[in-house]
Formats: structure tokens, sequence, C-alpha cells
């Protein structure tokens, strides 16, 4: 540990020069550009005003340049607020321009290009007798349609390769970014859900489409936000919008079978395997799809492993996200994973539909770690962890889902949601500590602790909406509920040893059986009046009362001479009833460009809770207490013109702590870190700032996406620590005020067209102030990381598709109890990734990722390169590929992460999926072979 690092500001000038440089290189092409037409050999602008038959300039119009011979698209734009457009840099020849809006007749008009720039003039369109509700003319020539808050990809006009997946088609729209775990960003934002012909596909995890769907079966790609159920209906806005991305299909795909079967097998004995087999018509949508390998791969998002390791919490396990690694990827351990799921639409004539999935998940994951850790235990002391150890679990999940819509009429319907999970999972984790401090050892541990945990649990919905008049007058209720019960059950073995003054070494041995079974179950109810009020406004009147009962007990029995004895000490229970109504108004209005909104609620929840022994007898007066919390919230939303929008939105929110933080019950599974609740807790109150810019032109291409949140939290709850001259540590939770959080995002991309390639570049700062005790001394940590990312990609990828760029993320922590443990470094990654097409039928792939960990924390600097290639034939008239693949080439594969907390600084080392070579079959059901490589009936080609 380096006492004498870069103070703090020093990381953070350098990481907003990075930021600085990437938009300089940005904004050269434009500082640099030639100033006229003449100055590029046959390029030339067309320029022009569109109006209708009074003059007024039409905003939005597109206008687009189709070569004469054959209605190539060339170049495309659309009109400002006055009706003005330009085509820049358009070839010498002959052309069409083609102009287009809604609700007008297309005007046409040939035009010849030689020797200077063309002014078509003034353009006056006519009013056409049929209205429309989007723009439709031309659009097997146009790639990008915007219509009013929706962005429409024309898939065809964004090649795609026969094997692709719909995860290989949104990597190459603009605007959206696809993760190496299946994780979408669209415009900025995180993709919750992705639709199917508008119809759910599996529930709410956008992995399943994008990642068992083949791409040459979409026709549109339709990105949007998606109001809530009660947002939709009323139109007010309740802050519960979800990015959504909806699947147009071919009409060839809505009326037969589409789908493939992959196979794969290989060194070290791995092996790969999937199937996708769908069955669409206009009312019934059926999917089967499965998955089976040992190579780290899911085509389900992390959130189902999330829910599988829930259960293993409460018995001591954590789910931490770590900057340098994920759990459950390419580089984490060794997994073995089976999947299996069935999804079905189906409409049931024009008033009533109803959606269903089953999804069966079974996850076996073996992981061996080494740790180190530098923690803080007071004002002049510190500890050094050295840790070993290896952790084993099994999750076992099923997980049904049902969506059912029947409407009564015009402006009255009922809705039901709900899903059902019943799992389990069982855990081993072997561990082996040792604490330094002072330069000598202090205590060692050896732990063993086997569990086994059954899991059930469900959550339903229901929500009647009834329009009352045509003026808007509405009424909507809903009534939600949830449960949970556990049971789990688990073995600790440990050795503690101490050494005591004189160099005494003792030791304390605990051989415990231990069992936690636990239920829950709440229910909500809600009601919900709106009144127009003028023009462009509404009025909102709604109740809500939400009750949430929890039990949960422990029973410990330690075993001696093959004997269990009962631990009264450890063993107790408790009972918590928690309950709130709150009663509230809020007014929204509406304009042409802007949408605004104001409200609060006023919340009364008591808290009844009881300490139980482990049979449920009270052994402790009940608490009670009650609260009083005014929620205000507050929206705007404006429309700057020129596809820019922002919006600006703050609320309030009363936490109520959860019952691992209430109960009384200690957990010991690592003696040296033992954890209890508390149950005098009181509920956190947390305001909430955000704040989103978004430009976005799909014409050009440049986007800007700004995202920033801030959070400030009264009566935070914090832990505290007791830590004894052992350096044995007891956590508690409690109270305590201050804490203030930061987190930030900035996209900044654009084409750099004399090069041929994309530009991005991606900021993501995050500042956290927070408070712990440790032996009832205040220490206030500051942690702070900032992440920079550049790329660079090509756009043209009819031949080759290439992606590079670098990752830094600077971090650093300061503690106000001891400044002598306060750290900084620097994490930085390189990677690339190409796929040259040779020909038709073959094509070569390649990947690195090239990760340097910062000698600043502990030691010497580590570089961790992993190297991927492939090489894949089309055969069977493209219906089929085959392909030999290679992972970690280089044999160097392991995943290490970095965590900051406000109580230490930890390096983790897991050993992971290492070096192999797969053999793999795919076969693709589809409805017409190379769908994926035409338009409707014609090549489409796009220079620009």
């Amino acid at each position: 540990m380096k006492s004498d690092a870069v103070p703090v500001m020093k990381h953070a000038y350098i990481g907003w020069r990075a930021v600085g440089l990437g938009v300089v290189v940005c904004l050269l092409p434009f500082v640099f550009r030639p100033e006229t037409a003449a100055a590029q050999a046959g390029r030339f602008e067309v320029t022009g005003v569109v109006v209708d038959s009074t003059g007024a300039g039409l905003s939005g119009a597109t206008v687009v340049a189709l070569t004469r011979e054959d209605s190539v698209l060339t170049r495309f734009s659309t009109t400002n607020r006055d009706g003005a457009f330009t085509l820049r840099r358009v070839p010498e020849g002959a052309y069409i321009l083609q102009v287009t809006y809604v609700g007008f007749r297309t005007h046409r008009q040939d035009m010849d290009l030689s020797g200077g720039d063309y002014d078509a003039g003034t353009i006056v369109l006519e009013s056409s007798t049929v209205e429309l509700d989007e723009l439709v003319v031309g659009a097997e020539h146009i790639p990008i349609v915007v219509k009013m808050d929706t962005l429409e990809y024309n898939a065809a006009a964004f090649a795609v390769r026969p094997n692709d997946m719909v995860e290989d088609l949104l990597r190459r729209l603009p605007g959206v970014e696809v993760e190496d775990d299946g994780t979408i960003r669209a415009q900025g934002e995180e993709v919750q859900k992705v639709l199917v012909e508008d119809k759910e596909f599996f529930g709410d995890d956008p992995t399943i489409a994008t990642r068992n769907l083949p791409a040459n079966v979409v026709e549109k790609v339709q990105v949007y936000d998606k109001a809530s159920d009660m947002e939709e209906f009323t139109g007010i806005e309740d802050g519960e919008d979800v990015k959504t991305i909806n699947l147009d299909l071919k009409e060839e795909a809505e009326k037969g079978y589409f789908g493939h079967v992959t196979g794969g097998y290989g060194s070290e004995e791995r092996y790969d395997g999937d199937v996708s087999v769908n069955r669409f018509d206009p009312s019934t949508q059926l999917s089967l799809i499965g998955n089976v390998n040992n190579v780290n791969r899911q085509n389900f998002s992390f959130g189902d492993i999330a829910t599988l390791l829930g259960g293993l919490e409460a018995m001591g396990g954590r789910l931490i996200l770590q900057d340098g690694g994920g759990l459950f990827n390419n580089r984490d351990g060794l997994s073995e994973t089976f999947s299996v799921g069935l999804n079905a639409n189906r409409d049931f004539g024009a008033n009533t539909s109803a959606h269903a999935s089953y999804f069966l998940s079974n996850v076996d994951n073996r992981q061996d770690r080494v740790a180190q850790q530098q923690q803080l235990l007071g004002p002049v002391q510190s500890s050094f962890v050295n840790e070993t150890g290896g952790r084993t679990t099994d999750n076992l999940t099923h997980r049904l889902t049902v969506n059912a819509l029947h409407e009564f009429g015009e402006g009255h319907d009922l809705r039901l949601r709900g899903n059902l999970r019943a799992g389990t999972s069982s855990l081993t984790n072997i561990s082996e500590t040792a604490t330094l401090a002072r330069g000598a050892s202090v205590n060692e541990a050896v732990i063993d602790y086997r569990s086994e945990s059954d899991n059930l649990g469900g959550n339903g919905s229901l929500t009647w909406r009834r329009r009352l008049d045509e003026k808007g007058r509405s009424l909507v209720g809903e009534v939600r509920g949830s449960l949970n019960d556990n049971e789990m059950s688990g073995n600790l073995h440990s050795i503690t040893k101490f050494l005591e003054e004189g160099n005494v070494l003792s030791s304390d041995e605990i051989m415990q059986l231990q069992t936690r079974p636990g239920n829950s179950f709440s229910s909500t109810q809600r009601l919900s009046y709106i009144e127009p009020v003028g023009t462009g406004g509404r009025l909102e009147f709604q109740v809500e009362s939400r009750q949430l009962e929890e039990e949960r007990r422990q029973s410990v029995f330690d075993m001696a001479s093959g004997a269990s004895i009962f631990n009264d000490r450890l063993s107790s229970g408790y009972d918590r009833s928690y309950s709130y109504v709150q009663g509230g108004v809020r007014y929204q209005a509406s304009g042409e460009r802007f949408k605004a909104g104001i409200g609060a609620n006023l919340q009364r929840s008591s808290l009844e809770g009881m300490i139980a022994d482990a049979v449920g007898a009270a052994s402790r007066p009940r608490i009670e207490n009650a609260y009083t919390h005014v929620l205000p919230r507050a929206h705007f939303d404006y429309d700057l013109g020129e596809r820019m929008d922002f919006s600006l939105e703050y609320s309030a929110r009363a936490r109520e702590p959860s019952v691992t933080d209430l109960q009384p019950l200690t957990n010991n599974t690592n003696p040296l870190l033992v954890r209890a609740g508390n149950p005098a807790l009181k509920p956190e109150y947390r305001h909430n700032m955000n704040l989103r810019f978004s430009f976005y032109d799909p014409f050009t291409f440049m986007k800007l996406f700004v995202f920033a949140r801030s959070e400030y939290v009264n009566n935070d709850i914090v832990q505290s620590r007791m830590v004894d001259e052992r350096l044995r540590q007891v956590i508690t939770p409690v109270n305590a005020e201050g804490a203030w959080m930061f987190s930030g995002s900035t996209h900044f991309g654009m084409p750099v067209r004399p090069l041929g390639v994309e530009v991005n570049v991606a900021n993501n700062p995050f500042f956290e102030r927070s408070l712990e005790y440790v032996n009832e001394a205040e220490n206030r940590a500051r942690i702070f990381r900032h992440t920079i990312d550049v790329s660079l990609n090509n756009r043209n990828t009819d031949l080759f598709d290439i992606r590079a760029g670098a990752r830094y993320t600077f971090n650093a922590v300061s503690y106000s109890l001891n400044a002598a443990q306060n750290q900084q470094y620097v994490n930085r990654t390189y990677y690339a990734d190409a796929t040259l097409y040779l020909t038709e039928k073959w094509r070569v792939t390649g990947s690195l990722d090239y990760r340097l960990y910062s000698r600043e924390v502990f030691g010497d600097v580590d570089s961790v390169p992993i190297l991927g290639a492939s090489i894949a034939r089309s055969v069977m008239n493209e219906r089929a590929d085959i392909e030999l693949a290679g992972f970690d080439l280089l044999g160097r594969n392991e995943d290490v992460r970095f965590s900051n907390t406000n109580t230490y600084i930890r390096e983790e080392r897991i050993a992971s999926l290492g070096r192999h070579i797969l053999l793999k079959f795919s076969y693709r059901l589809s409805p017409a072979s190379g769908a994926g490589l035409k338009g409707k009936g014609r090549d489409i080609r796009i220079d620009l």
C-alpha cells in the first residue's frame, strides 16, 4: 500500500483531459473540412424550402435523393422548423428529388447535378384526401423514420449475415449499443423490455429475445418509452416509463416457422448447444428455446441468476457488482448451464388477448478465488487480510408469467399480470483467511459452510381502467400482491486461531446446524380519478394503501459428540407488520413542446415488530413506531427542437428498513465478521434528482446523451462496526445523516466520413459520501470513480467490421477517521474485435481484450490479455454454418475485481474458463434463405 499516491484531483483532472481530447478528436473533421462543395470533386449540396398551400413552412418533412436509373437512396434529410432542408455531399449524377409529409401528397421532381450546387427553390405540397398516422411513403428506401416519440429502423437498410441474431442487428443500429453481457442501451438509456409484434416475449427479460431470435426475420426495430398501465390510460406521467424495443417481423415470418439449432464440441470436453423454434401467425405466437453448455454462456439475463442466488444473502452470501468483472460471464469461474422455455401469445377475438411463458434454468458454478483486503479499523489501526477459498453454487429455478387483457368496450378494460417463481439452491463455501495488523499475524480462520434452500414466491396485479366521458374523465383501480416463502438450512464448521500476548496461540471451534425459515406477504390497493382542466391540463386525485407481513425464525444447534444441543442465545425470531396509507394530488399540463407536472402525497406509515424465541413466543416488549412523510414530486420535459429533448425530475420517497436490517438474528457464518439486525431502525427519507438531455440526428448519425442523478438521504441506514483486540467484528445497522451520491453518464458519437469510421466517447463519473461508525467513532468516506471509454468502429461493414477502443477507470477513496488508508489507482482496458467477410460464404473473426491493473493498491501491475479467433463457412444454401472457434488462445484468462467501499479496498482474483477450441454446426429454420440480406424485392444501398 503506497501512501504517496497522487491526489484525487489529479486523477479527476487527467480524466477530464481525456474527455476533452476525445471530443476534440471527434470535432476535428468539422474544423478542418473544406468549406465549399467545389473543394470536393463531384460532391454538391441540394437546398430548398418545403411549404404548404398557405406558404407556411413544414417542419419534419422527409427529403430524399434517389438515383434516376434504379431509385437507390443516396442522401436523405428532414426539414427544420422553417421548412428548409439541405442534402450535403451528393455525388454528381441524375436524381429524383422526393419529398414526403404526413397528410400531403408525395412530391417528386428530376434534378441533374453537374458543376455546382442545386437550389430546388420552394416546394409546395398539396394536401392529401387520405390522412395517415405515420410516414410510410417510400419506406423501402428510408433507413430511419421518426414518428412522434418513436424511432423506427428499417432492418433491411442495415445489412446482416444469415446467421446473425437480433443482438447482431441491434449492434449495427445508430444510437443503439449492446454490451458483452447482452445489456442494451438505446439513446443513452438501458432497454428493459423487448417486445415481438407488440407482445411480450418471455416476460421482462430482453436478452431472451435478442439472443434467441434470428435477425433475418425482422423488418422494423422500434425504440420508444413504454408507459405504465396507469400512465398509458390516464396520460399523466408517473415516472414508471421503461425504454422498450419492439421487433416488427417480416410478413413471411408471421406465417410460418423460423429459428435455429446449434451444437458444438471441443477440447477440454467443452460443449455448447442451443435451439430456438418459433411458429407465428396473426393471432398466435409460439416459441420454444433451449440451451445447454459448460462454456459460461446463457441466453437469459443476469437478473435471472441474481434471483437464483437471492436465497443465499439471508445465509450470509453477498451479491456485489465490482469493477473489473461481473458474475457469471466468461471470466468468472466455471459454469454449467441448462435452460428451456416455452412462450405463447394468443388473441381470442378482437377484445381479449393473453400471454404465458414458462422458463426453467439450472446454473452450476464453481469459483476458486484469492483475495487481498485493506480495511480500516480505527484512527490509527488497519488490517490486511489474505483469503483463499472455493465456492460452489447449484441453482435451479422455475418461472411462470401470465399477462391477460380484456376490453369491455372503448375506454374500458381489465388487465391481469402475474409471475410465479420456485427454486432450490445449494452453496458450499470453504475459505481460509489470515489477518495481519502492525506487520504481525493477529488471527487465522478456516471456514466450511454448506447450505441448502427452497424458495417459492410470486406477485400479481389486477388493473381496472374506465374512461367516463369523451373529455377524458377517468377512473383507474389497481390491486397488487406478492408472497415469498423460503426454507434454509446450513452446516457451519469453523476453526479460528488467535495470537495472544506472549506468543500464546488460542483457538475457537464452531460446529453448528442452522435453520432459517421465513415468509412474507404484501398487498397494495390504489384508486385514481383524473379530471381534465382547461386545455392540455389534467388533475389526478389518488389514494393508496399497502400492508406487509413478514416472519423470520432462526434455530441454531451446537454439535458435540454427535449430538445436537439447542443454542438459546443464537436462536430467535422476528415478526413485523408494516403498513402505510397515502393520498395525494398531481397536476400535469402539456403543450406542443412541453410537459410539466407537480404533486405531493401525504404518507402515514406504521411499523410493529415482535422479537420472539425460536418457536414464536414473544421474548421482549413489542416495537411500535409510526411516521408521517410528505412525498413531493415534480417533472418538466421540454422538446428543444431539432431532435433535442430535456427533462428534469425531482421525487422524494420513504424506504422502510428491510427485515434483514431489523431482525435481531445473529449471523455467524464468518466468525470474524458477525452480523446482527437492529429493530430500532427508522425509515430512510430519500431525495432524488434526475436530469436527462438527448440529441440524436438520425440522418447525420450524430448523438449526445447526458444523464445525471443525485440523491441525498436522511436517516441513512449505515453500518456500525465494533472491533475487539482480536480484530473480530460485529456489524449492526444504524441510522445516520449526511449521505450523498452523484452518478452521471455522457455519451457522444459521430461519424468521421473521410475516414469511414464512427467515434464514440463515453464518460461515467460516480461520487459517494457516506458515513459509518468504527467503535463508535465517526468515519466519513468519500468514494470517487470515473470511467472514460473512447472507441472507433468502421461504418461500411459489407466486407469487414472492426471495433477498437480504450477504457480508463480512475478510482479514489478517502477516510476521515484514518487518512493513512486513503488510496488512488487507475485500471485500464484496451479492446478490439473484427470480422472479415472473405466471401459470401467465408468469414474470419478475432477479438482481443487486454486489461492492465494498477500497482498502486496491492503490488506490481498485472496484465490479462484474452485473445479469441474463429473461421466459419456457410453451407446448405446459407441455411447452415460450420465454425471453428478458439477462446482464450493465450491461456491467460482470469477474473480480477477491485472493490471500493466506505470500509475497505479489496482485490479478488477468480480462476475462470481457460483456453479451449470448439467445432460448431448451426442450422437455421427460416421462411426464406438469405432473407436478412435483401429488402422486399430489391437491394438497399446507402452511400453516406
